[in-house]
């Protein structure tokens, strides 16, 4: 799926401002290349048919468990394509936020929301909605619309 990194970055803030219970610093973060293959049926073994830039994240967040578990770590994840760092962070702090109902959070924020989230994400998807509204079959009814 594709996410726009603006949308990602702005759900990522909101769960350190509140929203989310967030509060994480970054495990590890790297870059590199890594190799693509394909196992043609004829051959029967990988070929590599060339490599990726990618960036990946692992954000680390602090758990209080219940009285019956001690306090542990918790973890986010992002891989992007290319030099990405920034969408890679904000994408594992999303990641994070979207565990809440694996750790028996309340959803207190919009990055806790899975649907939310993924219906929104898609910035080519919202712009052509919001086109729509410019075009001639909803300005036939503009007139309608003044008092």
């Amino acid at each position: 799926m594709r996410g726009d990194e603006g949308y990602l970055l702005a759900l990522a803030y909101s769960t350190q401002r509140g929203y989310g219970r967030n509060h994480p610093f970054a495990g590890e973060i790297r870059s590199g290349y890594v190799a693509v293959e394909i196992v043609p049926e004829e051959l029967g073994f990988a070929v590599n048919i060339g490599e990726l830039l990618m960036t990946e994240c692992e954000m680390v967040n602090g758990f209080v468990a219940p009285q019956d578990e001690p306090p542990h770590f918790t973890r986010g994840y992002g891989l992007t394509f290319g030099m990405s760092e920034r969408k890679a962070m904000a994408m594992a702090l999303v990641d994070r936020a979207l565990q809440a109902p694996d750790y028996g959070e309340e959803a207190a924020g919009p990055a806790q929301d899975e649907e939310f989230v993924l219906a929104h994400a898609d910035n080519v998807e919202a712009a052509a909605s919001c086109r729509t509204l410019s075009c001639p079959t909803m300005s036939i009814s503009r007139p309608n619309w003044r008092c």
